[in-house]
Protein backbone atom coordinates (compact mmCIF):
# COMPACT_ATOMS: atom_id res chain seq x y z
CA UNK A 1 0.00 0.00 0.00
CA UNK A 2 1.20 3.27 -1.14
CA UNK A 3 1.61 5.95 1.38
CA UNK A 4 -0.23 9.08 1.57
CA UNK A 5 0.97 11.79 -0.42
CA UNK A 6 0.13 14.61 2.18
CA UNK A 7 1.43 12.52 4.57
CA UNK A 8 4.46 11.70 2.58
CA UNK A 9 4.81 15.48 1.84
CA UNK A 10 3.90 17.54 5.51
CA UNK A 11 4.98 20.76 3.27
CA UNK A 12 2.45 20.20 0.29
CA UNK A 13 -1.01 22.04 1.95
CA UNK A 14 1.75 25.20 2.91
CA UNK A 15 3.05 25.73 -0.19
CA UNK A 16 -0.62 25.64 -2.11
CA UNK A 17 -1.67 28.46 0.70
CA UNK A 18 0.82 30.45 -0.21
CA UNK A 19 0.88 30.01 -4.03
CA UNK A 20 -2.79 31.23 -3.66
CA UNK A 21 -1.53 34.43 -2.24
CA UNK A 22 0.63 35.07 -4.10
CA UNK A 23 -1.28 35.57 -6.97
CA UNK A 24 -3.58 37.83 -4.77
CA UNK A 25 -7.09 35.48 -4.09
CA UNK A 26 -8.12 34.48 -0.51
CA UNK A 27 -8.73 30.91 -0.74
CA UNK A 28 -11.58 31.32 2.05
CA UNK A 29 -13.61 34.13 -0.41
CA UNK A 30 -16.66 32.74 -2.99
CA UNK A 31 -16.05 32.83 -6.36
CA UNK A 32 -18.39 35.36 -8.09
CA UNK A 33 -16.99 36.10 -11.77
CA UNK A 34 -19.84 38.55 -12.49
CA UNK A 35 -19.05 41.01 -9.26
CA UNK A 36 -15.13 41.08 -10.11
CA UNK A 37 -13.20 42.46 -13.10
CA UNK A 38 -11.03 39.67 -12.79
CA UNK A 39 -13.08 36.47 -12.50
CA UNK A 40 -10.29 34.99 -10.75
CA UNK A 41 -10.27 36.61 -7.78
CA UNK A 42 -13.50 37.55 -6.84
CA UNK A 43 -15.87 38.98 -3.71
CA UNK A 44 -18.18 40.28 -2.57
CA UNK A 45 -19.23 43.62 -0.59
CA UNK A 46 -22.44 42.93 1.25
CA UNK A 47 -21.32 46.35 3.54
CA UNK A 48 -23.13 48.10 0.21
CA UNK A 49 -26.35 47.31 -1.30
CA UNK A 50 -25.67 49.31 -4.01
CA UNK A 51 -22.08 48.52 -4.39
CA UNK A 52 -19.29 46.60 -6.17
CA UNK A 53 -15.78 45.85 -6.87
CA UNK A 54 -13.57 48.19 -8.07
CA UNK A 55 -9.62 47.93 -8.51
CA UNK A 56 -9.62 45.52 -6.00
CA UNK A 57 -11.83 47.27 -3.49
CA UNK A 58 -15.66 47.18 -2.60
CA UNK A 59 -17.14 50.25 -3.51
CA UNK A 60 -20.36 52.35 -2.66
CA UNK A 61 -21.51 53.32 -6.06
CA UNK A 62 -24.06 55.84 -4.17
CA UNK A 63 -21.52 58.00 -2.86
CA UNK A 64 -17.89 57.49 -4.12
CA UNK A 65 -17.09 60.16 -6.26
CA UNK A 66 -14.35 58.29 -8.01
CA UNK A 67 -16.71 55.48 -8.94
CA UNK A 68 -20.02 57.32 -8.95
CA UNK A 69 -22.54 54.63 -9.96
CA UNK A 70 -20.37 52.13 -11.89
CA UNK A 71 -16.69 51.74 -11.10
CA UNK A 72 -14.18 54.38 -12.52
CA UNK A 73 -16.69 57.00 -12.88
CA UNK A 74 -15.11 60.25 -11.78
CA UNK A 75 -17.11 63.23 -10.57
CA UNK A 76 -15.23 66.84 -11.00
CA UNK A 77 -13.39 68.74 -8.60
CA UNK A 78 -16.32 70.78 -7.50
CA UNK A 79 -19.04 67.45 -7.60
CA UNK A 80 -19.97 65.14 -5.50
CA UNK A 81 -21.76 61.54 -5.72
CA UNK A 82 -25.23 61.24 -4.75
CA UNK A 83 -27.79 58.92 -5.45
CA UNK A 84 -24.79 57.32 -8.23
CA UNK A 85 -24.80 60.19 -9.72
CA UNK A 86 -22.42 63.17 -10.12
CA UNK A 87 -23.50 66.49 -8.95
CA UNK A 88 -22.36 70.30 -8.16
CA UNK A 89 -20.76 70.28 -4.71
CA UNK A 90 -22.47 73.47 -3.71
CA UNK A 91 -21.36 76.10 -1.18
CA UNK A 92 -23.00 78.16 1.02
CA UNK A 93 -24.59 80.27 1.14
CA UNK A 94 -25.71 78.20 -1.99
CA UNK A 95 -27.68 75.76 -2.39
CA UNK A 96 -28.10 72.45 -5.10
CA UNK A 97 -31.60 72.63 -6.50
CA UNK A 98 -32.29 70.47 -9.77
CA UNK A 99 -34.18 73.17 -12.83
CA UNK A 100 -35.69 70.99 -15.68
CA UNK A 101 -33.12 68.23 -15.21
CA UNK A 102 -29.83 71.13 -14.81
CA UNK A 103 -28.33 70.97 -11.95
CA UNK A 104 -28.03 74.42 -10.24
CA UNK A 105 -26.24 76.10 -7.31
CA UNK A 106 -28.81 79.14 -6.10
CA UNK A 107 -28.92 81.49 -3.12
CA UNK A 108 -32.31 80.43 -1.68
CA UNK A 109 -32.89 84.16 -0.35
CA UNK A 110 -32.63 85.66 -3.51
CA UNK A 111 -33.09 83.35 -6.34
CA UNK A 112 -36.70 84.31 -8.05
CA UNK A 113 -37.02 80.74 -9.41
CA UNK A 114 -35.90 79.32 -5.93
CA UNK A 115 -37.09 81.53 -3.53
CA UNK A 116 -36.78 79.94 -0.13
CA UNK A 117 -37.12 76.10 -1.49
CA UNK A 118 -35.98 74.39 -4.65
CA UNK A 119 -38.44 75.45 -7.80
CA UNK A 120 -40.73 77.91 -5.96
CA UNK A 121 -40.68 81.07 -8.07
CA UNK A 122 -41.83 84.48 -7.38
CA UNK A 123 -44.37 85.96 -10.09
CA UNK A 124 -42.78 88.96 -11.89
CA UNK A 125 -45.59 89.64 -13.80
CA UNK A 126 -47.35 90.63 -10.35
CA UNK A 127 -44.34 92.41 -9.42
CA UNK A 128 -42.81 89.50 -7.57
CA UNK A 129 -39.37 89.36 -6.29
CA UNK A 130 -37.36 87.11 -3.61
CA UNK A 131 -36.13 88.33 -0.77
CA UNK A 132 -35.04 86.29 2.61
CA UNK A 133 -36.26 83.44 1.18
CA UNK A 134 -39.76 84.81 0.64
CA UNK A 135 -41.40 86.46 -2.53
CA UNK A 136 -42.08 89.87 -1.94
CA UNK A 137 -43.91 92.50 -3.84
CA UNK A 138 -41.24 95.04 -5.22
CA UNK A 139 -41.08 98.79 -5.96
CA UNK A 140 -42.42 100.01 -2.79
CA UNK A 141 -45.41 97.99 -3.57
CA UNK A 142 -47.36 95.81 -0.61
CA UNK A 143 -48.77 92.71 -0.75
CA UNK A 144 -52.81 92.39 -0.61
CA UNK A 145 -54.55 89.16 -1.27
CA UNK A 146 -51.10 87.84 -2.56
CA UNK A 147 -51.20 90.83 -4.98
CA UNK A 148 -48.64 93.51 -5.26
CA UNK A 149 -50.58 96.93 -4.52
CA UNK A 150 -49.24 100.39 -4.11
CA UNK A 151 -51.01 101.60 -1.05
CA UNK A 152 -50.54 105.02 -1.88
CA UNK A 153 -52.78 104.81 -4.74
CA UNK A 154 -55.19 101.68 -4.91
CA UNK A 155 -59.19 102.98 -4.28
CA UNK A 156 -59.52 99.00 -3.18
CA UNK A 157 -56.49 99.09 -0.99
CA UNK A 158 -56.04 102.85 0.19
CA UNK A 159 -53.20 102.87 3.08
CA UNK A 160 -53.91 99.78 4.24
CA UNK A 161 -55.25 96.49 2.43
CA UNK A 162 -59.22 95.87 1.78
CA UNK A 163 -59.37 99.58 2.72
CA UNK A 164 -62.18 100.99 -0.34
CA UNK A 165 -62.33 104.37 -1.58
CA UNK A 166 -65.95 104.58 -3.04
CA UNK A 167 -66.06 105.99 -6.78
CA UNK A 168 -69.51 106.28 -6.52
CA UNK A 169 -69.09 108.70 -3.98
CA UNK A 170 -66.02 110.32 -5.54
CA UNK A 171 -63.65 109.17 -4.10
CA UNK A 172 -60.30 108.28 -4.93
CA UNK A 173 -56.84 107.43 -2.94
CA UNK A 174 -54.21 110.17 -2.74
CA UNK A 175 -51.38 109.85 -0.86
CA UNK A 176 -52.81 106.67 1.43
CA UNK A 177 -55.98 107.80 1.90
CA UNK A 178 -59.32 108.44 0.34
CA UNK A 179 -59.66 111.73 -1.04
CA UNK A 180 -61.81 113.98 -2.90
CA UNK A 181 -61.07 115.21 -5.97
CA UNK A 182 -62.55 118.56 -8.19
CA UNK A 183 -62.64 120.50 -5.17
CA UNK A 184 -65.22 118.57 -3.35
CA UNK A 185 -64.61 117.51 0.53
CA UNK A 186 -64.75 114.37 2.73
CA UNK A 187 -67.62 114.60 5.10
CA UNK A 188 -68.36 111.43 6.75
CA UNK A 189 -67.02 109.14 4.10
CA UNK A 190 -68.97 111.13 1.35
CA UNK A 191 -67.62 113.56 -1.35
CA UNK A 192 -69.82 116.87 -0.80
CA UNK A 193 -68.86 120.79 -1.79
CA UNK A 194 -68.62 122.81 1.05
CA UNK A 195 -69.85 125.88 -1.28
CA UNK A 196 -72.86 124.75 -2.04
CA UNK A 197 -73.99 121.89 0.20
CA UNK A 198 -76.80 122.80 2.88
CA UNK A 199 -76.51 119.84 4.61
CA UNK A 200 -72.56 120.54 4.66
CA UNK A 201 -72.17 124.43 4.10
CA UNK A 202 -68.65 125.57 4.54
CA UNK A 203 -68.16 123.03 7.04
CA UNK A 204 -68.93 119.07 7.69
CA UNK A 205 -71.29 120.08 10.68
CA UNK A 206 -72.65 123.47 9.32
CA UNK A 207 -75.87 122.55 7.95
CA UNK A 208 -78.53 125.25 6.78
CA UNK A 209 -82.08 125.05 7.97
CA UNK A 210 -83.72 124.63 4.64
CA UNK A 211 -87.41 124.22 5.87
CA UNK A 212 -86.69 127.78 7.07
CA UNK A 213 -85.96 128.59 3.39
CA UNK A 214 -82.15 128.81 4.43
CA UNK A 215 -79.54 127.85 1.64
CA UNK A 216 -76.01 127.19 1.05
CA UNK A 217 -74.24 130.32 -0.86
CA UNK A 218 -70.40 130.15 -0.96
CA UNK A 219 -69.83 128.05 1.83
CA UNK A 220 -72.40 130.25 4.12
CA UNK A 221 -76.12 129.78 5.30
CA UNK A 222 -78.06 132.65 3.03
CA UNK A 223 -81.87 133.63 3.51
CA UNK A 224 -83.09 135.98 0.81
CA UNK A 225 -84.81 139.36 1.87
CA UNK A 226 -86.56 140.51 4.20
CA UNK A 227 -85.38 137.06 6.19
CA UNK A 228 -81.93 137.12 7.72
CA UNK A 229 -79.62 133.75 8.65
CA UNK A 230 -79.66 133.67 12.12
CA UNK A 231 -77.98 130.17 13.47
CA UNK A 232 -78.12 128.89 10.12
CA UNK A 233 -82.07 129.51 10.23
CA UNK A 234 -83.93 131.91 8.21
CA UNK A 235 -85.72 134.62 10.53
CA UNK A 236 -87.71 138.32 9.97
CA UNK A 237 -85.41 140.56 12.27
CA UNK A 238 -88.17 142.74 11.64
CA UNK A 239 -90.43 140.64 13.92
CA UNK A 240 -88.46 137.98 16.31
CA UNK A 241 -88.72 139.05 19.20
CA UNK A 242 -85.57 136.86 19.77
CA UNK A 243 -83.52 138.40 16.91
CA UNK A 244 -85.27 141.86 16.87
CA UNK A 245 -83.34 144.03 14.06
CA UNK A 246 -80.26 141.42 14.44
CA UNK A 247 -79.69 137.97 14.91
CA UNK A 248 -79.56 137.32 19.27
CA UNK A 249 -80.51 140.78 19.85
CA UNK A 250 -83.93 139.76 22.64
CA UNK A 251 -86.87 141.79 23.36
CA UNK A 252 -88.07 142.00 26.77
CA UNK A 253 -91.06 139.70 26.43
CA UNK A 254 -91.82 139.05 30.44
CA UNK A 255 -91.92 142.96 30.18
CA UNK A 256 -94.36 143.18 27.44
CA UNK A 257 -92.04 144.13 24.86
CA UNK A 258 -92.41 143.35 21.40
CA UNK A 259 -90.29 143.67 17.86
CA UNK A 260 -91.66 145.14 15.29
CA UNK A 261 -89.63 146.84 12.46
CA UNK A 262 -86.61 145.47 13.97
CA UNK A 263 -86.93 147.69 17.24
CA UNK A 264 -88.14 146.49 20.72
CA UNK A 265 -91.05 148.31 21.75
Amino acid sequence: MQPSTTKSRPWLPVILALALLVSGCPPALPQTPDSCADPSCAKECPQYQNGGICDGACRNFLSDKDHCGSCNVNCGNMEICEDARCRPDCVSPLNYCVENTVDLCVDLSTHNSHCGTCNTACDGSLSLICTNGICSCSGGLSSCAAVCVDLQTDSNNCGVCAKECDASDGLSCVAGACSCTGGLSLCDGSCVDLQKSSETCGTCTTSCDAASGASCVAGTCFCSAPLKACDNTCINTNTDSDNCGSCGKECDVEAGETCVAGSCS
